[in-house]
């Protein structure tokens, strides 16, 4: 049976509600990681003021807690400074937001002041649940002692406590530390980080089992450097900077990421760090957009506000150009295969993705929104035969070539067409003076770009900017 062709604006709706559905299941949208607390210190007096999710949690400085100079990398306002003594740490009470956590991720800034330790708590929400990091007894003690220069990193969660199999030295010294909890599993979870001003993020020891459950939604204030609810003394004797809470366990290149992001020493365009600005690291920051920024934003924020959207693109694009075109000048929206031109190659990458759920500027999602469709075409035509590589001006021979090309689609179409409808066969001449009118086109468009391609080199370089023609 044969079935009626539907009418153009019909498939053009289906094919907007399938790419709907596809963007639904796809793995093109992306669930961000939840930036839940940070604290970076950087305020001239005042609280802590908390820059995670909402409702904020600021931290009120206790007792001689203050604010020093003293940063790692010497780059942030400020960092907390800790004097020891157990009426000195940063509180908030009771975040919920940090309750009934199944995984998350810790990471901070610390340089330890003073060689005695004692009961030393870093931070957290514990008062027999919940979680704390604390400095703890050395490996090399055999959990005996433990000192600034010589201290194993130890998570009390949920009554458990694990430590870190390879020792610590932070003496007067910068460290960054992270650890990471995957909940979902109970094996091979818990995994503890370091990395400092001049060395990148690497694992401190090995993976180890940890079996804690999802963290219990107490009453108990959260606190950085000590602890209050009239606990011992569990003040650290140093400094903290850039304290982060995450819901999920973070891979160690995020946390590397977040390394240099308080030391800014990034990001830039090359995401990769393969030294090539291209397609694979274009096809992240459209990732990170289209999933709507999320809190890796340190990943990508490549214009340093805070958010990852598309000024970042543009920053891109401005970046990869001054880094891969001779001109230095920006990539245009819409060229796909990033050569510099947008022309009839570009036009094919979106074509064989339209109306899917990618999330890839090299597949044709060029407002970075998750999928491939008629607003992509739009950017793609606005800037369509128009040259990076000097200025935003007309490609002329790749003009004429797609001219000619798109002719002889036509000219194809109308030849399926007249072997299958009777009534262009019963109207032969009208189907032959068609034929010859195109005909006539397609030569002389081939004749232009013929000339075109045999213009003298001076003649070609003013035209085209100073670009001499292949």
């Amino acid at each position: 049976m044969h079935m009626p062709r539907l009418g153009r604006p019909v498939r053009v709706v289906l094919r907007s509600a399938i790419s709907v559905c596809i963007c639904l299941v796809a793995t093109s949208c992306y669930a961000a990681t939840t930036l839940l607390l940070r604290y970076d210190f950087d305020e001239l007096a005042g609280d802590a003021l908390d820059h995670g999710i909402d409702p904020p949690a600021h931290g009120a400085l206790q007792g001689d807690a203050t604010r020093t100079a003293d940063t790692p990398g010497a780059f942030s306002n400020a960092a907390l400074d800790l004097s020891g003594i157990s009426t000195d740490f940063v509180s908030t009470p009771d975040p919920d937001k940090l309750d009934e956590l199944t995984s998350f991720t810790i990471t901070f800034w610390l340089n330890l002041r003073d060689t005695d330790l004692g009961t030393a708590r870093m931070l957290g929400k514990y008062v027999g649940s919940g979680f704390d990091l604390v400095a703890s007894e050395s490996n090399a003690s055999g959990f005996t002692t433990k000192t600034a220069d010589e201290f194993s990193l130890g998570l009390l969660h949920e009554s458990q406590l694990t430590r870190s199999t390879v020792d610590l030295d932070a003496e007067n010294q910068w460290v960054f530390l992270g650890t990471t909890l995957d909940g979902t599993s109970t094996m091979d979870n818990l995994r503890f980080f370091v990395g400092s001003e001049t060395s990148s993020v690497e694992m401190l020891g090995q993976s180890l089992d940890h079996v804690g459950g999802t963290t219990t939604n107490n009453a108990t204030e959260f606190t950085v450097g000590g602890a209050g609810a009239g606990l011992a003394d569990l003040t650290l004797p140093g400094r903290f900077d850039d304290v982060r809470i995450y819901d999920s366990a973070l891979a160690m290149e995020n946390l590397e990421a977040i390394r240099r992001h308080n030391l800014f020493e990034g990001p830039d365009g090359d995401f990769t760090d393969d030294g090539v600005y291209d397609c694979q690291d274009v096809d992240l920051l459209t990732m990170q957009i289209a999933s709507g920024g999320g809190d890796l934003l340190f990943l990508f924020d490549l214009t340093g506000d805070g958010i990852v959207d598309h000024s970042d693109l543009t920053a891109w694009l401005e970046e990869a150009g001054a880094a891969n075109l001779a001109s230095q000048n920006p990539y245009l929206v819409g060229d796909a295969n990033l050569d510099g031109f947008v022309d009839g190659q570009d036009l094919l990458e979106w074509n064989s993705h339209k109306f899917t759920g990618t999330a890839r500027w090299c597949a044709g999602d060029f407002n970075a929104d998750g999928v491939v469709d008629g607003q992509d075409f739009i950017l793609w035509n606005t800037n369509k035969f128009m040259v990076a590589e000097h200025v935003a001006e007309p490609h002329l021979p790749g003009l004429l070539m797609f001219a000619v090309l798109f002719v002889e689609r036509l000219r194809r179409r109308d030849s399926k067409s007249a072997t299958k409808d009777k009534e262009f066969l019963a109207s032969r001449s009208s189907i032959r003076r068609r034929y010859f009118c195109r005909w006539k086109l397609q030569s002389t468009l081939l004749l232009a770009f013929e000339l075109c391609r045999q213009l003298p080199a001076s003649l070609q370089a003013t035209r085209l900017g100073g670009r001499v023609a292949r």
